[in-house]
């Protein structure tokens, strides 16, 4: 079957499932854990994506933290800095611009994301990959809105790619 998908669909997709909460739950528990999308380049408005590409981060917050869920996993402090600060420290001697990232301090870069704890959910769906989560409200990349009262600004493109060489180049 994987072969005959591979001829039929050179530059297909595969998605499988493999994981049960009880290993979700262990994991997000263990320190130095980090929580990463499975984001894949979107080249096309109608690419298909894994749906934890779009909802990773607002189904972990919503789902696993202290925001009313009496089943919580970890607190609404330790799963942000799961998604930020500990993965710029992983990547800051690889890209040094990382040592700049997932800490809010003076001279950083200004990368935020507010969002109501009661309300944020994922709504991302194999059906539906693009869906986006409810219950944030703004969304700032160095220092610039990009969602701003929950609405997607189209032409804020403040973001810079980040080069394993150490460099910032600015994303076009």
């Amino acid at each position: 079957m994987w072969n005959d998908y591979r001829q039929r669909f050179p530059g297909g997709q595969v998605i499988h499932h493999y994981g049960n909460e009880e290993w979700i739950r262990a994991a997000l528990k263990a320190p130095g854990v980090i929580v990463a999308s499975d984001a894949m380049p979107l080249v096309a408005a109608h690419d298909r994506v894994h749906p934890r590409g779009i909802g990773t981060f607002s189904k972990v917050l919503g789902n696993y933290t202290t925001n009313g869920n009496h089943s919580a996993t970890m607190d609404l402090v330790t799963a942000p800095a799961k998604m930020t600060v500990l993965p710029a420290k992983r990547m800051e001697n690889f890209p040094p611009a990382f040592k700049y990232k997932g800490r809010l301090r003076e001279g950083f870069d200004a990368d935020l994301t507010i969002f109501d704890p009661r309300k944020i959910r994922d709504t991302a769906t194999f059906q539906d990959p693009l869906r986006p989560s409810k219950g944030i409200q703004h969304v700032l990349v160095n220092g610039e809105f990009v969602l701003k009262g929950g609405n997607l600004l189209e032409d804020a493109l403040p973001g810079q790619l980040i080069r394993a060489s150490g460099g910032k180049t600015q994303q076009k």
